[in-house]
């Protein structure tokens, strides 16, 4: 429903942290590459899935730290770096 010719359409701000991630693949130990089998119809002809949805391995990299200390903590941050507790 949310994937065009660009990747997904819902705004950065409220895509979860693991469709964010999306395409690496990745464990608690980091991120280890890009997964095999994303929808090819999106991938620009000549480019990557990684060049053609605009995701970079730093802003990843935050996005993972920020998923596992979620995972981990029960607290996360917001964008701005305010923390958030989240129920449970």
């Amino acid at each position: 429903m949310f994937l065009t010719s660009r990747g997904c359409s819902l705004p950065l701000n409220v895509k979860p942290l693991v469709r964010r991630l999306c395409p690496y693949d990745y464990t608690r130990a980091g991120i280890d590459g890009v997964v095999e089998g994303c929808p090819s119809e999106v991938v620009i002809p000549g480019t990557t899935i990684l060049r053609t949805l605009d995701i970079r391995l730093e802003p990843a990299a935050a996005w993972h730290r920020m998923l596992y200390r979620e995972l981990e903590t029960k607290e996360r941050c917001d964008e701005s770096g305010n923390l958030i507790r989240l129920a449970g």
